[in-house]
């Protein structure tokens, strides 16, 4: 029996091609061409906002194929919250309300039950919110509702990085600390530490950039943009960035979220493995440790790693901050060579583990 992807919804959201790199291994059809022998997996990317714009096209009749077809339903989604945890165990929410239900309530109205329903996600931590699930009661309807959909916690982003085994690391030569690109999106939290660099005078130390925020601090806006060449300052890209990773030390994550609830890293985090430079994240809590359950190993013998715990944005980033300060005192080449083992493992571990075989097994369970 293959494992084939079903289409129809591709391109109709904001899924990058980055993202759906981790499909391009399987077949692709459309529902129409789908046989019923085969395991079949519509693919949907879940944005709140377009989410049931999109789905909602389809008529009956699609909908009717896809049921006849015993076709299963491939969501995709980031670290958004799904089951209200734990107000959902504490206040009389109606539980068709909670996202996840909502899901449920609309394929169910097409006739696709919950047990064909399955979540690919980058964020940890939906594992522990569906195992409460088990063992609560949920106020408003007085008892347990477990889930009956599979969810697997799986980064698109490793397997994109470990096709990145093309890139040849250069010898480093570092002229600058760190570096701390904004993205082209200034977020809360990016734009914050930015704004601290600048306070602490730290921005001659870094290759940094960060552009205009709507409302932002009067006084950083005056010093707005933030550019350190004419083709990086806007940093997202499938190209070779060993200009920036060879000339800079730490290479400061700045993640697209920095607030979840669950825990979620981009391409932003893989980025440094794929060109062995040490990094801090300056995004979701407890990313580090994320990072080790994935067989990763981080830098806590060279600086104090306890900011991947502390729960206020504000002072996790201080302590980013302070290993910056500190590493302005340090020999970098002497410290790059004692932790080159680690940059070598990340790598190896990046760039030969089969992350798709993990995914194959999760789709035909």
């Amino acid at each position: 029996m293959s494992t084939v992807i079903l289409n129809n919804f591709f391109g109709k959201t904001k899924a990058s091609d980055m993202m759906l790199s981790h499909l391009s291994n399987y077949p692709i059809r459309t529902v129409e061409e789908a046989n019923v022998e085969d395991n079949n997996f519509l693919y949907l990317y879940y944005r709140p906002e377009d989410f049931y714009d999109i789905i909602s096209v389809g008529t009956k009749e699609f909908y009717r194929q896809v049921r006849d077809k015993n076709i299963n339903i491939l969501i995709y989604l980031e670290g958004f919250d799904l089951f209200s945890i734990p107000d959902i165990f504490e206040k009389n929410l109606e539980i068709n309300n909670i996202e996840y239900w909502r899901m449920v309530n609309f394929f169910n109205s097409h006739g696709i039950d919950e047990d064909h329903l399955y979540f690919i996600t980058a964020a940890d931590g939906y594992q522990q919110d569906i195992e409460l699930l088990k063992q609560k009661k949920i106020v408003w309807i007085n008892q347990v509702r477990p889930v009956r959909s599979k969810f697997f916690s799986f980064n698109p982003f490793l397997p994109w990085g470990a096709m990145q085994k093309d890139i040849e690391i250069k010898e480093k030569k570092f002229e600058k600390t760190y570096a701390s690109l904004s993205n082209g999106r200034p977020a809360k939290h990016r734009y914050n530490f930015t704004k601290t660099l600048w306070k602490e005078d730290l921005l001659k130390d870094g290759l940094v950039s960060m552009c205009h925020m709507e409302n932002g601090d009067r006084e950083f806006e005056s010093h707005l943009p933030i550019l350190f060449d004419n083709a990086h300052n806007l940093w997202q890209s499938n190209s070779n960035e060993n200009n920036i990773f060879q000339k800079s030390f730490l290479w400061v994550s700045n993640e697209t979220y920095m607030d979840n609830k669950l825990t979620l890293f981009s391409e932003k985090t893989v980025r440094p493995m794929i060109y062995m430079n040490p990094f801090v994240i300056n995004g979701d809590l407890r990313t580090l440790a994320y990072l080790k359950k994935l067989g990763f190993r981080t830098f806590d013998e060279f600086w104090d790693e306890s900011y991947d715990s502390i729960e206020n944005d504000e002072d996790r980033q201080n302590e980013i901050i302070k290993i910056i300060k500190h590493l302005k005192t340090r020999n970098l080449q002497e410290l790059y060579d004692k932790m080159r083992p680690i940059l070598e493992h990340n790598r190896n571990v990046l760039m030969n583990t089969k992350w798709n075989d993990h995914l194959n097994e999760f789709l035909k369970s």
